[in-house]
């Protein structure tokens, strides 16, 4: 289940498109507090472009400071806009209880142990191993890094190490 939150980014945008053939579809954003940004300045969210649900995306930095989100074909055909429409969008920072890391939570809490060692690991340190668990390609993948995950925080082991 996920917990509160409140948006980082919530209003209407205009979707622009890169020119030329094969440009990227996308809206823009301010700059949004860094607590938020990991890896090259990526910013890892969930929520809704219009009633598009969003389990997993990421922001891409611009060299201004701001912020973009490429949104696929497939999207816009979803949800009938193209370059130059607007759009609702409210996005939620991805953390450990948000959308689609269910997995590796209830893992957790099915071995209290570690899950409480988890718990002391530092915010980011938590998202590294989250985002990891996620990146994974299907779900035999997706076990194996869960299960090496679990292992690594008994041995009191960071993602980086």
């Amino acid at each position: 289940m996920e917990k509160q939150q409140l948006p980082i980014i919530q209003g209407s945008f205009q979707i622009a498109k890169m020119p030329g053939k094969g440009g990227w579809s996308f809206v823009t954003f301010d700059a949004i507090d860094k607590q938020f940004r990991e890896k090259f300045g990526v910013v890892n969210v969930w929520g809704f472009i219009d009633d598009f649900r969003l389990d997993s995306y990421g922001l891409m930095p611009m060299a201004n400071g701001g912020l973009f989100l490429p949104i696929k074909a497939a999207i816009r055909k979803e949800i009938g806009k193209q370059e130059g429409d607007w759009v609702s969008i409210r996005l939620y920072p991805k953390t450990i209880s948000s959308a689609g890391d269910d997995d590796l939570l209830l893992c957790l809490q099915d071995e209290p142990e570690i899950h409480e060692l988890f718990k002391m690991y530092a915010e980011a340190e938590q998202q590294a191993f989250t985002n990891w668990v996620n990146a994974a390609n299907g779900d035999e993948q997706r076990a194996e890094r869960i299960a090496t995950t679990m292992d690594m925080i008994l041995r009191g082991k960071k993602r980086a190490d």
